[in-house]
């Protein structure tokens, strides 16, 4: 038996969930009214009918997998120089997303091993430029304490994760728990970003440049890098150079069940808030791509979607 946590239900009683599939993670839904009783709706997965004269919960509709998407704010950059302004109408956005005069900016610089001149151009265009309280998390000297690594997390507005070595870096932020109090900031409503390896950990997975893709295939599994994921899809960032995008396509197809990814050209943004989606850019020729994989090969489609969107459609297979 499974407890479903209570949101407006209004003045229905307390309820449970018997479920014959193991394991599901139920936390988001929506609810809305029919003539007859209550229609609860897990985001994209799970239908349920509920009676409000009892308070159990009959499933007419299941499905094995069940994707949970939580609401918060997450936008993933392709790539691009920070010092050099390339993405500045998206880190206006991100500022913009705060939704405060004078957010707090927080730059986790672990990925390119905290380089000063990374940290500088942060403080830079995120502060003079952009008026933001900035600060940064350094997590490689052993400095910081658990303590102050979730209280500068949990106290800022946004987190912006800079590019570098994306192994090396969820490794550092596993051991120091840094993934979990993401995890915790994004259902309270931090913004959180990043560029190149700064995107990559919010997705489920990504392809790492040294893993080896006929092994991969061998193997009829995909050897990946596992996110945090905040996004169920694996991410590609610098799809707009050859070497990135040829070698994620075939990783695509290394994989043995049908499944997403996403390409981010440098200058463009995935920008996701709930159950919504858009892209963004700051270069007018930069793409984003929705790809996926079944027993027909490689699909690919171009994302135009400027105004939000439903996600499904970005996540959906077919």
């Amino acid at each position: 038996m499974m407890e479903i946590r209570r949101s407006n239900f209004m003045n229905i009683p307390r309820l449970f969930v018997i479920l014959d599939v193991a394991e599901l993670s139920i936390t988001d839904f929506i609810l809305s009214v029919d003539g007859t009783g209550y229609i609860l709706w897990l985001w994209g997965c799970v239908r349920f009918r509920i009676d409000s004269a009892c308070p159990r919960v009959n499933i007419t509709y299941c499905i094995m997998k069940v994707r949970t998407i939580k609401m918060g704010t997450m936008i993933a950059i392709g790539g691009g120089e920070l010092n050099k302004s390339e993405t500045l109408a998206i880190d206006q956005y991100i500022v913009q997303s705060a939704g405060k005069k004078e957010p707090k900016a927080l730059f986790i610089p672990t990925a390119s091993y905290e380089a000063q001149g990374y940290i500088e151009a942060f403080q830079r265009v995120y502060g003079e430029q952009l008026g933001c309280q900035t600060d940064i998390l350094y997590l490689l000297d052993g400095a910081t304490t658990p303590a102050e690594m979730q209280s500068k997390i949990m106290s800022s507005d946004l987190v912006y994760v800079g590019g570098g070595v994306t192994k090396m870096m969820l490794s550092v932020w596993r051991e120091h728990g840094v993934d979990q109090a993401l995890k915790e900031a994004y259902e309270a409503g931090v913004v959180l970003s990043g560029l190149s390896a700064g995107a990559i950990c919010w997705f489920s997975e990504a392809y790492d440049s040294e893993m080896n893709l006929e092994d991969a295939q061998e193997q009829q599994g995909r050897q990946c890098l596992q996110g945090l994921g905040l996004i169920p899809a694996a991410f590609c960032p610098h799809y707009n150079e050859e070497e990135y995008r040829s070698r994620f396509d075939q990783w695509m197809l290394s994989g043995g069940e049908p499944s997403i990814g996403i390409g981010l050209d440098n200058h463009c943004a995935l920008v996701v808030r709930g159950t919504e989606f858009k892209v963004i850019r700051s270069a007018p020729h930069a793409g984003a791509y929705r790809l996926y994989s079944d027993d027909r090969g490689l699909h690919k489609q171009r994302l135009d979607q400027e105004q939000f969107a439903d996600i499904e459609e970005l996540l959906r297979i077919g």
